[in-house]
């Protein structure tokens, strides 16, 4: 599996372009708070705020919202970079109109996604919007993963060179979690990668409405 080391983020491996689904929302989206969860150095966050957002960044890298911290300060964007673990953080009630968490709730173990979920609901102000990207099943890493390591729960697995859990998405799993939001959207997304050798990899993604 490659390593993806999550305490240093010297090295852009997301890229610095903001997700492409996330230009799409932000048409639609009412202007107002937003949290970032899982922000990294910032690629979304950064969008975000140039689009008239105030945003709250969250990463538990320090490192990671170091870089966030400096890239909004020579851009007098408004962003609030805050270091934190996602499963201690105080969401609040009825603050943010947007919600995003891109590649990140798939670092912890299934059982911990559905709590974190429910917490997200009740910050979303009435009408807010929750956008999630998570891996599926169907990704080249579930299967490497099904292969050579032991399973903590159904597709979770603790992933030593990530020093993390990873658990790996179907879709059924998603909507049984996001049943209280009014509207929910869950499609499969196909990605190719160019690190190493080419080869694709696999999400699901989540646009939900309270």
């Amino acid at each position: 599996m490659k390593n993806i080391d999550q305490k240093n983020y010297t090295r852009d491996y997301w890229g610095s372009s903001p997700d492409k689904t996330l230009v799409k929302i932000v048409k639609k989206a009412k202007k107002g708070l937003v949290l970032d969860i899982g922000a990294g150095q910032g690629r979304n966050s950064l969008f975000l705020a140039k689009q008239g957002f105030e945003v709250e960044a969250l990463d538990k890298s320090k490192e990671a919202i170091e870089q966030l911290r400096e890239a909004a300060q020579k851009k007098s964007l408004p962003i609030k970079a805050i270091v934190a673990d996602i499963k201690d953080f105080d969401f609040g009630m009825d603050k943010y109109w947007l919600i995003i968490t891109i590649n990140s709730l798939h670092f912890m173990k299934l059982s911990e996604t559905e709590a974190i979920i429910r917490k997200i609901k009740k910050a979303l102000v009435l009408g807010g919007i929750f956008y999630m990207v998570v891996t599926s099943t169907k990704d080249p890493a579930c299967k490497r993963c099904r292969e050579n390591l032991k399973a903590i729960e159904k597709d979770t697995f603790f992933v030593p060179m990530l020093s993390s859990e990873r658990h790996f998405y179907t879709k059924r799993e998603l909507a049984s979690f996001l049943k209280n939001f009014k509207e929910v959207e869950i499609f499969e997304s196909k990605a190719r990668d160019t690190h190493d050798r080419p080869h694709f990899h696999y999400s699901l993604k989540v646009i939900a409405k309270k």
